[in-house]
């Protein structure tokens, strides 16, 4: 639906994002709006749109850390 006095709805575009944010390709989002709406969009237009998400990527710093912690016995006693 779109809004009044509106002229465009963003419903593919936010499709096409959801779909890259999971991990998708272009050109397997491509596919998938083919066969849900018959749409026929480019990997271009689709890279185009996605191209406004990556500039966010150099801004925003993510650190994985990943730890394990073992309980040891030695000597009968319990070591950490």
């Amino acid at each position: 639906m779109l809004k009044k006095y509106g002229h465009t709805t963003n419903e593919l575009e936010e499709k096409i994002l959801a779909l890259y944010a999971k991990g998708v390709s272009t050109r397997d989002i491509r596919e998938n709006l083919a066969e849900m709406y018959g749409a026929e969009v480019s990997p271009t237009a689709i890279s185009n749109i996605t191209d406004k998400i990556r500039p966010l990527a150099h801004c925003y710093a993510i650190i994985y850390l990943d730890a394990v912690f073992v309980k040891l016995r030695r000597e009968g006693k319990w070591r950490m």
